[in-house]
């Protein structure tokens, strides 16, 4: 019993062994074709960026070898694009859409409407009359507008 044991322990231990050898080491990215090549033929590569993925030439580097289509983490959520009543802000989406289109990488949307991630000012109405003829911030359901270019 004691021998199966730690004959089976010892076979554990070397088939980690090899896998151990590798932690530590830099991976280099450039080295053969990119996720979005080796599946071409099968589907789309994605992933979700951010403001600092598409900022940072390293990254930048491995998001343009790496993947055929983009997803905008928050950037397009209604809380960034539209804050307050009235006043629109495209500035970050923007710039996900733009390196997309310079690189030829689609973009896809990402849970546009999401309960966490809308601004307060849309979830209120101050033409509501709360009784007695009195008007103050009643709850709403929010509105979503789509920008098209």
């Amino acid at each position: 019993m004691k021998k199966r044991f730690f004959t089976g322990l010892v076979l554990v231990c070397m088939s980690i062994l090899p896998t151990m050898a590798q932690w530590g080491r830099p991976v280099d990215y450039s080295a053969g074709p990119g996720l979005k090549d080796a599946y071409k033929d099968y589907f789309t590569i994605g992933v979700a960026v951010n403001k600092t993925n598409i900022s940072d030439p390293a990254q930048t580097a491995i998001i343009k070898k790496q993947f055929n289509s983009v997803t905008a983490e928050n950037a397009w959520k209604p809380g960034e694009i539209h804050p307050k009543e009235g006043v629109w802000n495209f500035g970050l989406a923007d710039s996900i859409a733009n390196f997309c289109r310079e690189n030829g990488i689609k973009m896809r949307g990402h849970c546009l409407c999401w309960h966490s991630q809308f601004a307060d000012w849309m979830f209120t109405d101050k033409n509501l009359c709360l009784g007695r003829g009195q008007r103050g911030h009643g709850r709403r359901r929010p509105s979503v507008r789509v920008r098209q270019r």
